[in-house]
């Protein structure tokens, strides 16, 4: 069949593949979880396409760049370029480096979800003890959110420093009483400006007569900082009015008694697993071990992961070399330094804006479509 020129490129491969013949493959794009279904979503919406300009927008500033720089060949510009290259690799490895962990990170989920499955199932057989089980997990779930609570609690009633203590309380009051008696900063201002329109010389040794006098009490009262007073009224009178109660102590001591729950808790289901193991056998046990080194497999990719896609650039041990943010970068300063050279800094920049877009859209088109999943589900 032929297809109608308006439609003809619709029909790639990869988009036949998945949406026209391959059923199975229809079936993996529906599931979430998969990492088909983001793969459909590229092909169905054409971001493949949006990658495939990038490139070429890549290709255009590099041939620009190229045809300036042998105008006036220099061995920096091809030293430039050969860092540049070498940092281009480098991000091509931690980006596959990052999609392998990904990968080895939902693997390692998906094989301990099913261990803790076949674990439940032996623990069912122990009616009794896997209903305890289930009510620990419950009232530590319950406890967690409690202490979640309190913390915040304790966070907000700390932004009033009086209620830290009685002592630190009576001296914030003695500071704003005293504050009030001073009268500042109004009184101390017009003090200052009066003496100084008595004295002789001013403080820059120029003579006072009875024009500069004048002219000095005249403009004072701009400088007498109402609005500041306005201000400090607010702090003495917040001062003033601090009053000290046990709320702080009282939300401290709460908090201590629901951790010190949280370890009894801790140790009941530490003490009611060695009975389910002992009961579930050997192989209660091996699906314990391999629950366990599951769990720190997978808190190491996450953590290899982490280094990689990490964008704390006051971390110093992120490097070009191992971080894709500071690979990143450094690829971008090599971009403005060849420019530099070459003199094609508006090229860079109009390379820079298409770029900006096509990852906007992209961005988006991600974004809505997890939008429409989520409404699916």
């Amino acid at each position: 069949m032929k297809l109608p020129e308006s439609i003809k490129g619709i029909f790639t491969p990869e988009f036949v593949r998945r949406f026209v013949f391959d059923g199975e493959q229809a079936e993996k794009s529906m599931d979430s979880s998969s990492n088909e279904a983001d793969e459909a979503v590229k092909y169905l919406y054409r971001l493949d396409e949006l990658d495939e300009i990038l490139a070429i927008n890549q290709k255009l500033l590099i041939e620009i760049q190229n045809a300036e720089g042998n105008k006036s060949s220099s061995t920096s510009l091809s030293n430039l370029r050969t860092r540049q290259n070498g940092v281009k690799d480098t991000i091509g490895k931690l980006t596959a480096r990052g999609e392998h962990l990904r990968q080895k990170i939902k693997k390692f989920e998906d094989e301990k979800k099913e261990k803790e499955h076949q674990r439940n199932e032996i623990d069912q057989n122990y009616e009794q003890l896997n209903q305890e089980k289930n009510q620990i997990i419950k009232e530590q779930q319950k406890n967690k959110g409690d202490i979640d609570v309190k913390i915040t609690e304790i966070i907000s009633m700390v932004k009033s420093p009086y209620l830290l203590s009685e002592e630190l309380c009576n001296r914030m009051c003695d500071l704003g009483n005293n504050m009030e008696k001073l009268k500042l900063p109004k009184i101390i201002s017009e003090r200052f400006f009066t003496d100084l329109a008595n004295e002789d010389y001013c403080v820059c040794e120029r003579c006072i007569g009875e024009k500069e006098k004048t002219a000095i009490l005249k403009n004072a009262e701009r400088y007498l900082g109402s609005e500041q007073q306005s201000v400090l009224n607010t702090i003495k009178s917040n001062l003033m009015n601090c009053s000290y109660d046990s709320r702080l102590n009282d939300a401290f001591d709460e908090l201590t008694q629901l951790r010190a729950h949280l370890n009894r808790l801790t140790t009941r289901f530490t003490n009611n697993e060695e009975k389910l193991l002992k009961t579930g056998g050997e192989e209660a046990v091996e699906l314990k071990t391999q629950i366990e080194k599951l769990i720190e497999d997978i808190s190491v990719s996450k953590s290899q992961l982490e280094i990689i896609e990490s964008k704390d650039s006051s971390d110093e041990y992120l490097t070009e070399e191992n971080n894709l943010n500071k690979a990143d970068l450094a690829y971008k300063d090599y971009e403005q330094k060849i420019a530099a050279a070459t003199r094609t800094n508006a090229a860079l920049h109009k390379k820079e804006i298409i770029d900006s877009l096509i990852h906007e859209i992209k961005m988006q088109s991600a974004a809505a479509d997890a939008g429409h999943r989520r409404c699916s589900e």
